[in-house]
């Protein structure tokens, strides 16, 4: 759904994002980049636990990993 401003515009925790500025228009834009956003902002989150591979580290600041700084 394009908009013209992100204001008003809820994102939440597992929705795809493309943010596009320049000549091309959203179907184009869509068209070109769509395929390159990916949905793997869950494992970091931990909101899709089962995609989580055994062998990957904890991210820092996940729900597996200590948060330090």
């Amino acid at each position: 759904m394009p908009v013209d401003g992100l204001a008003t515009v809820t994102i939440g925790d597992l929705d795809r994002v493309l943010f596009s500025y320049g000549p091309e228009t959203p179907e184009e834009a869509l068209a070109k980049y769509w395929g390159l956003v990916t949905d793997q902002a869950c494992i970091p989150s931990e909101l899709c636990r089962a995609r989580i591979p055994a062998d990957e580290p904890p991210e820092t600041c996940s729900g597996r990993g200590a948060c330090t700084r």
